[in-house]
């Protein structure tokens, strides 16, 4: 788990490297939750991003309010 502070944001970064053994594509993921003030992004709603050529993995987000957590998988 590693905690930082972007320029005025805090987030919070989780991943699990994949391992070698195994095939699932849900062996392979992170996850970012980060915090905004309100005056800077304040939606509720969410967005998914499939894989193509260029990315090899989607993206899930789930805007609520002032957090936003990305799941990239």
């Amino acid at each position: 788990m590693l905690a930082k502070v972007k320029e005025d944001n805090f987030y919070v970064y989780l991943h699990k490297k994949k391992d070698k053994d195994k095939v699932s594509n849900m062996e392979d993921w992170e996850l970012a939750i980060e915090f905004y003030w309100p005056h800077d992004r304040f939606a509720l709603g969410w967005d998914y991003i499939a894989p193509d050529r260029t990315f090899q993995y989607s993206t899930i987000k789930l805007y609520l309010l002032f957090i936003t957590f990305t799941l990239d998988y």
